[in-house]
């Protein structure tokens, strides 16, 4: 999908500013498909307005726009599905949520074309190619005859297994909050296991074929994550973009802060722990020493969960930060919500942070007799539940995403024009494992087969393992390369591997072209700021200065 990406004014150039950057017409509202398109077509307006128009604007699927909004309770998706998508272009998402569908949604949307999207219009994409699809549509021809006669959402042994995963962190709930070990380790993966499983698969709509069943399960893990941010973050920029520097804010989860200057006396300025997931981000600094991103990567594992849950989304709504709560990162445009939304949404952050971390901390600390050991324990179940979840979760899926084959055509890709099939590019961009051991398929909830779920993420984990041999049968017929491990130890020593050679070299491999604005590119800090400058020299005279 062309993500309103970037966050540019509407009178960059069109060489400069990306696909999908939002534009949204001055004055008032307009509520016609021939005005609505004539306000695209003209990018009128200035800066002031950065959300995507979701009010009132039209979907663009592959560059031709649609005026959904007589569809919208229509649609066997439900409402919301269709308003995540508008005011975007939405190919992609369009393509892989419609996978299993035959062509029936293709010839429906004749009777709600508007017009074509031109070139360099702020809805116009050609990031992946469209035109002739013969590995996806074999694949997907593939996966309709298998799903023939039964259905793809969620078995009742795969409720059952949400039930009791929901059922033992409201169970041992109560032991936590009383200092019980156990009860901390089983509250923290069994929450992963069930509720924020249930997030990731209903914000897919793989659980069922209700949506709002999908919608009610989705806020059941809503401690993972708020729904109102995956759906942003995870459903359409990282499925749309997997992997492509500037489009998918996971790259850029582990770095945020680690280039800032936080004076240590007796070391110097340093930034915030973090390390590089791919060669193709700016080396940081190495102050610390060489081996330091070992700290930045253990520090962000375990703030894996609680990190894009609490601290980024008050990072989003901060006065330092440059996009004023009207995108994810200055990444992807959020959707408009009202003051009285957006303050239900921040009282249910507060719930979660309460429930979380204060409780817990509290519960324990005021209970006697006071000392330093209870005080130590305290602090531990206020911090651990979130950490030990937050290394699960990023245990079991950043193995699939950051490998180093994941990136092995990063510097030839030449973003954001990646001229390959989309299926191709997911299938590329991914290193399963285990993907038919049953065991591996329950304890990582599905996420051992990302190549699967990200071509067919209305699909239910529980069905991955009997897709995976078709995927990689279509593969080797295709010539496309399906790389995956034999289980999750050798998966994560391969992350590992990958890791150390990217985080202590100085390897950097820039994408000829990034789908960021200059503001989310210093934001983010992947503009180089120029080095010191040396002082003048006897023969030349003049201050020399480098640029990394």
């Amino acid at each position: 999908v062309s993500l309103q990406v970037g966050l540019q004014r509407p009178d960059t150039p069109i060489t400069d500013r990306p696909p999908g950057a939002p534009v949204r017409a001055g004055g008032t509202a307009a509520t016609d498909p021939e005005t609505m398109a004539a306000s695209r077509r003209d990018g009128a307006g200035g800066e002031g307005e950065r959300f995507p128009d979701t009010a009132t604007g039209l979907w663009t699927i592959h560059n031709r726009r649609y005026n959904l909004t007589s569809f919208l309770d229509a649609h066997p998706g439900g409402r919301f599905a269709l308003e995540l998508a508008r005011g975007r272009n939405c190919t992609e998402l369009f393509e892989s949520y419609h996978s299993l569908a035959g062509e029936r949604p293709r010839a429906m949307l004749a009777a709600y074309y508007v017009e074509d999207a031109a070139r360099g219009d702020h809805d116009y994409a050609e990031t992946f190619s469209w035109a002739s699809t013969p590995f996806y549509d074999a694949l997907k021809a593939r996966v309709r005859a298998h799903f023939r006669g039964r259905s793809h959402k969620a078995t009742p042994a795969m409720w059952l297994h949400h039930v009791v995963m929901v059922a033992l962190v409201v169970l041992c709930y109560p032991s936590l909050l009383r200092g019980n070990w156990l009860a901390l380790l089983v509250v923290s993966v069994a929450y992963f296991l069930g509720p924020a499983a249930m997030l990731h698969d209903g914000s897919h709509f793989s659980l069922s074929k209700w949506a709002w069943l999908n919608r009610v399960c989705a806020y059941v893990g809503s401690a993972h994550s708020s729904v109102y941010m995956w759906d942003h973050q995870h459903t359409i920029a990282h499925h749309s973009y997997t992997g492509l520097h500037g489009c998918d804010p996971d790259l850029y989860h582990f770095t945020i802060g680690a280039r800032s200057k936080i004076p240590l006396p007796g070391i110097g300025a340093v930034g915030l722990p973090g390390f590089r997931p791919s060669p193709s981000l700016r080396p940081l600094p190495t102050r610390l020493g060489r081996h330091a991103w070992l700290l930045g990567w253990l520090t962000r594992a375990l703030l894996t969960t609680f990190g894009p849950s609490v601290l980024e989304e008050v990072l989003m709504y901060a006065p330092c930060f440059p996009f004023g709560g009207s995108s994810y990162l200055g990444i992807i445009a959020l959707r408009r919500h009202s003051r009285a939304r957006l303050a239900a949404h921040f009282a249910g952050r507060a719930v979660v942070v309460f429930l979380g971390v204060v409780l817990p901390f509290a519960a324990l600390a005021m209970a006697p007799p006071l000392s330093l050991t209870s005080l130590a324990k305290a602090f531990a179940f206020g911090v651990l539940p979130f950490a030990v979840n937050g290394m699960y979760y990023y245990a079991v899926s950043q193995v699939s995403h950051i490998q180093e084959a994941c990136f092995a055509s990063t510097a030839d890709e030449g973003h954001p024009l990646v001229n390959n099939e989309w299926a191709i590019h997911q299938v590329q961009h991914t290193v399963d494992y285990g993907i038919t051991d049953a065991l591996t398929k329950h304890m990582s909830v599905g996420l051992n087969n990302q190549a699967v779920h990200h071509l067919f993420p209305q699909v239910a984990w529980v069905h991955y393992d009997a897709l995976a041999p078709i995927l990689e049968r279509t593969c080797r017929e295709f010539g496309v390369t399906y790389r995956h491990h034999r289980g999750f130890a050798e998966a994560f020593f391969h992350h590992m591997l990958f890791l150390k050679r990217v985080n202590e070299s100085d390897v950097y491999a820039a994408p000829k072209r990034r789908m960021m604005s200059q503001a989310t590119l210093k934001f983010l800090g992947e503009v180089a700021r120029p080095a010191a400058a040396a002082p003048p020299t006897a023969a030349t005279g003049d201050a020399g200065s480098s640029h990394r």
